[in-house]
């Protein structure tokens, strides 16, 4: 979500974004993914989203009113540097990360191998080496 969320704020505050870097992105949110989300968030109990700073419902809510996002028309608008990072066995958003990188010439696409969807979690030296300066 943080990566789609990065996406709009770029498009819609070109003037404020210097630059994006982008984990697990989606630039058209697939319905069916959505869909699939928020099926298992209604399976898990309330309390697992006590951390999240935001109630289970509101989770929910938010995810559903995603389903019909479509940055593609409006991808061009980004004119700051962008990284696009996404784990090897990310099923979910390597195809995507692959075709934003398409669509946006200049960014730089990161694969981390052995990664999966949780990269910060699984791989942050590999994220680290990738913002390290020589």
């Amino acid at each position: 979500m943080g990566a789609v969320l990065a996406l709009d704020y770029a498009i819609r505050h070109k003037e404020k974004a210097a630059a994006l870097v982008l984990m697990g992105v989606q630039y058209k949110v697939p319905a069916l993914l959505i869909d699939f989300q928020n099926l298992i968030f209604r399976c898990m109990p309330k309390k697992s989203f006590n951390s999240m700073g935001i109630t289970k419902h509101e989770v929910i809510r938010l995810s559903h009113s995603m389903r019909s996002l479509d940055f593609t028309s409006r991808l061009n608008e980004i004119k700051c540097p962008v990284t696009i990072i996404c784990g090897e066995k990310d099923n979910a958003n390597l195809k995507a990360s692959r075709q934003l990188k398409e669509r946006l010439p200049t960014a730089e696409l990161h694969i981390i191998p052995g990664a999966g969807h949780e990269i910060n979690k699984c791989a942050p030296e590999a994220i680290s080496a990738i913002f390290k300066k020589d």
